[in-house]
């Protein structure tokens, strides 16, 4: 009997960035620096310009999409900003 193909997105455990596409510069170390209350400069200093800015207010520096053969869970790393200063860091596993 046939079942079919469910689509789905797994973590690879082996290399959990598989499906993560990353800014120009990006790294996990230099995320960790980001503290709330810095200022839009001061995240841009440390991470460099982000991939994509949306509502004006959230910044992310990875998107999916990275892997051509396969489609996996990425890793979410984006910055919220409220009235000019980081609200909060984003930094979760994202199943799409």
């Amino acid at each position: 009997m046939f079942f079919g193909y469910a689509h789905s997105e797994s973590y690879c455990f082996f290399y959990p960035a598989i499906d993560t596409q990353y800014a120009s510069g990006f790294s996990e170390e230099t995320f960790a620096k980001i503290k709330v209350g810095m200022t839009e400069a001061e995240v841009r200093q440390i991470l460099g310009a982000p991939l994509e800015i949306v509502g004006g207010s959230r910044w992310f520096f990875t998107e999916d999409g990275k892997c051509t053969w396969g489609d996996w869970a990425w890793l979410v790393r984006a910055v919220n900003f409220k009235e000019g200063r980081v609200d909060e860091m984003l930094h979760f596993v994202a199943y799409d």
